[in-house]
């Protein structure tokens, strides 16, 4: 007796774009595929000509007797420009959706599966603020191009695929950067090679696949629901709906909440962004075991496919009938199949996992139809071209298409729309059993947040303090009120003390010596001593309330990258980090307190774009270069240009080219206005701009930093010097300096252009530890009032480290860096120069010194 499956059952086979397309070398995929080290075993090159072969490719299927053919749009062809569509690529899927049409088949649409467009990855990928926003933009453009043939519609393929891989993958041998913290996890060299390539760095960088921590859920769950909002009003008429991979969760005794674990990240998690959909799209490809310490091998001598996981078709039918318990929606199967070479398995899986899906829909599950995984043999991402799903096989050398048995096993089923007499499932191996369908998992207890009570808030804004109650649960302020909840939290008494952001030192030099615990009467240290200088000056700038810190430069080259990933990765205290390699500087005569020559990298642009992509190379983000002379050490050296125009040029265009941030040292007009053109984004000193300068430091104001410095003029001007060393002509230089800034300043101030503390600190008369001291130097010279000066050295703070959106203030979702201070700074800015007023430092939600 033949088993029929509903009327309208869908019958089909998938397919993804980049896959089986062929030369998508715009995307992120392509960029690792050819970063240097790449894990990849193939390039997906030419894949199999799907691209221009479509036609015939949609035909062959049809003869086969399916009824639906499952393709993707490539993003990255219809936007290969941030704004910027192509014609041709929306022409060319309407006429994928017009040649399935012609051939009966129909036309079940993917708009996203994997890849995304190379210029998506420099604004953050699939953790990046905006993608939701853009996802809905590019839906936009797409939907009306594909005409009214499109009936239903998935917006993204296995939202929680970077969520499953990184276990999937372990059991592989191969663990990829996926759905892991880049700051808790270096990222290898291909990473950032695939990163450079998109035109960013590896911190910025996440593709799809890798968005599986909160954020990325979030991120992801936030294009769906934006994307379907789109759908509804420029497609009211089609259906919508997202993916996701789900493996049939079975326990061995005592597993019952590893499994729970793995089906709540894997599938309940999603349930917010699933209400309001159309349809549910189911993929699966095997089980897992679980027990009481995690996942746990199959029985012994199971067999496995060509992805050396389970054979395990009867998996399908059993994840149907556990999102069916939990969802009301039609399900549609858009993956499962079998990868090997031997076609009759492939034939026994399909017919096995048919079998238990009818016997699922006897049983009341709605189950809308079947596509299988995959049409023919292609692309299958890091593993190349050797793993083979498709009812197809492709001789590469000819594109020549080969239809398997299996292709005609499923076509012959299509047609009947019903299974042959004496197909079965088959009892699952082992002694496992499935998951309850109510079992929940049950999150472990949350750890305990903290609330600050009896505070007045500074929220870094440059308001006046409020009084307020404020708590952090994990990274983040979480509410900020009158009355927040107490509940699950460490209580701590304020006692009337202000709460307020983490500095900012904007003009950091953690390898110079000198600091208010150790005194070097040079500049000049062993390697292994100043390394660890740097190390010590670095906790030295946490303990007087510096939580972030951007580098102006250091007296080695890799001690601050490696610097920053230690402090990062939790192995010493120390603020947030923008690390910088060596200052550029030509060789100087006639210095009087050399602050660190650097290696000669000799002249001339080509030169000049070496260094930095050098510092690139090393891990910097902030590169250095002293346009300009300096004249305390050279007498009218702060006049001199030190680079031609073509050179910082070259500088520049390197910068743009590998995603660095150029910082540059200059007190010339002419120094300033060529920062300026080429790009600089950070600029210190700027003592003596021309109205021009001045003019295009205004207009450049959102784009650049400028740090006036004057705590080294101070403190020239204050410093005793031993009788050996003469500072007459420093002092003189001093004097004139702070003459010319005190009226600088405050006309950039006017202009609206950003302007931060940071004083050069680590000399031996103005030692690390001392930095707060800009803050009331800027109330006395520059006319600021303390809450002006905070402002500048916290929210702008924020903006200077890149984390404007989440740093530098106090509000709810912003991380917790903050300070409790005994007094009030907005009052007497100066009491911040004594450590031992900061009754409390948190860096990142945590202690770094915890009140009593």
């Amino acid at each position: 007796m033949h088993k029929n499956f509903p009327a309208g059952f869908l019958w089909g086979a998938a397919t993804a774009a980049h896959q089986v397309e062929g030369g998508n070398d715009n995307c992120d995929t392509w960029a690792e595929e050819w970063a240097e080290g790449s894990p990849y075993a193939d390039k997906s090159g030419d894949a199999i000509d799907h691209y221009r072969r479509f036609r015939d490719d949609i035909a062959l299927l049809a003869s086969f007797g399916l009824k639906a053919y499952r393709f993707s749009i490539e993003w990255a062809r219809v936007e290969p420009r941030e704004g910027e569509f192509s014609d041709e690529a929306l022409a060319h899927y309407r006429a994928v959706v017009d040649a399935c049409v012609e051939h009966g088949l129909e036309p079940l649409v993917t708009l996203h599966h994997f890849t995304s467009p190379k210029w998506l990855m420099a604004l953050g990928g699939w953790k990046g603020e905006r993608t939701p926003a853009l996802f809905a933009r590019y839906v936009e453009r797409v939907m009306p191009a594909l005409g009214p043939a499109v009936k239903r519609v998935i917006t993204l393929n296995e939202c929680n695929i970077g969520v499953l891989l990184q276990g999937m993958f372990a059991q592989l041998g191969f663990v990829p950067p996926i759905g892991v913290d880049v700051k808790s996890w270096r990222a290898p060299g291909w990473r950032n090679s695939a990163a450079e390539a998109c035109g960013t760095d590896a911190a910025t960088y996440c593709a799809f696949q890798m968005a599986g921590d909160e954020r990325g859920v979030a991120v992801i769950s936030a294009a769906h629901i934006a994307a379907r909002a789109v759908i509804r009003r420029v497609a009211p008429g089609v259906q919508v709906g997202l993916s996701l991979a789900l493996s049939q969760p079975q326990v061995a005794p005592g597993g019952e909440q590893q499994a729970a674990k793995m089906w709540h990240g894997n599938f309940r998690q999603w349930l917010p962004a699933i209400d309001g959909d159309d349809f549910f799209a189911l993929q699966n490809y095997t089980r897992e075991i679980y027990g009481p310490d995690g996942q746990v091998a199959p029985p012994e001598g199971v067999e496995t496919t060509g992805m050396r996981y389970e054979f395990a078709p009867q998996a399908v039918a059993s994840v149907a009938r556990r999102v069916a318990h939990e969802l009301k929606l039609p399900i549609l199967i858009t993956e499962n199949g079998y990868s090997g070479s031997d076609d009759t398995r492939r034939i026994a899986f399909i017919g096995q996992a048919l079998a238990g899906l009818h016997a699922a829909i006897e049983d009341g599950v709605p189950l809308i139809g079947y596509t299988y995984w995959t049409a023919f043999d292609n692309f299958e991402w890091v593993f190349g071209y050797a793993v083979r799903f498709g009812l197809v096989a492709v001789d590469r050398a000819t594109q020549q298409r080969l239809p398997k048995p299996s292709a005609t096993f499923l076509g012959d089923i299509a047609r009947r729309n019903a299974l042959p007499d004496g197909i079965t499932t088959h009892p699952q191996p082992g002694t496992s059993e499935e998951l309850a369908m109510d079992h929940r998992y049950t999150p472990p207890a949350a750890e305990p947040g903290v609330v600050f009570t009896n505070v007045r808030v500074f929220d870094g804004s440059g308001s006046a303090p409020f009084a307020a109650e404020l708590r952090v649960d994990g990274r983040r302020i979480t509410a900020i009120g009158q009355s927040v909840s107490h509940d699950n939290a460490r209580v701590i008494d304020g006692r009337g003390g202000v709460l307020m952001p983490g500095l900012t030192e904007a003009h950091a030099h953690l390898t110079w010596p000198t600091s208010v615990e150790k005194f070097v009467p040079g500049m000049s240290l062993p390697p292994e001593e100043l390394t660890l200088t740097a190390a010590r000056n670095a906790r030295i700038l946490l303990d007087h309330g510096f939580t972030s810190a951007y580098s102006a430069g250091a007296l080695g080259k890799r001690i601050e990258p490696a610097l920053k990933d230690m402090i990062d990765s939790g192995g010493m205290p120390g603020p947030r980090l923008i690390a910088s390699s060596v200052e550029r500087e030509p060789p100087m005569e006639g210095s009087l307190l050399d602050p660190g020559k650097v290696d000669e990298h000799g002249a001339g642009p080509a030169n000049v774009a070496a260094f930095v992509k050098g510092c690139k190379d090393i891990g910097a983000k902030a590169v250095k270069f002293l346009i300009s002379g300096e004249s305390a050490l050279k007498p009218g050296a702060s006049l001199e240009l030190l680079y031609t125009e073509e050179e910082l040029m070259a500088a520049g265009a390197a910068a743009r080219e590998h995603d660095l941030w150029l910082t540059g040292h200059a007190h010339a007009a002419d120094a300033v206005k060529l920062g300026l053109k080429a790009g600089f984004r950070v600029l210190y000193h700027c003592t003596y701009a021309d109205e021009e300068a001045l003019d295009m430091l205004e207009a450049a104001k959102d784009e650049v930093f400028v740090a006036p410095s004057i705590g080294i003029i101070q403190a020239t001007l204050d410093a005793t010097p031993p009788p050996h060393f003469d500072m007459t002509h420093m002092k003189q230089d001093a004097a004139l300096v702070l003459e010319t800034q005190k009226a600088l300043v405050p006309e950039l101030r006017r202009r609206g252009v950003r302007l931060l503390p940071g004083g050069d600190y680590g000399f031996p008369f103005n030692p690390n530890g001392r930095n707060a001291r800009d803050l009331e130097l800027w109330v006395q010279h520059f006319g600021y009032t303390p809450a002006e000066a905070l402002h500048a050295a916290t929210a702008l703070g924020g903006q200077i480290m890149g984390m404007g959106d989440e740093l530098g203030q106090l509000k709810e979702g912003f991380l917790a860096d903050l300070l409790l201070v005994d007094g009030d700074p907005t009052e007497n800015v100066a009491i911040l120069q004594n450590k031992h007023h900061l009754k409390a430092i948190m860096k990142d939600g945590r202690f770094h010194k915890s009140p009593a």
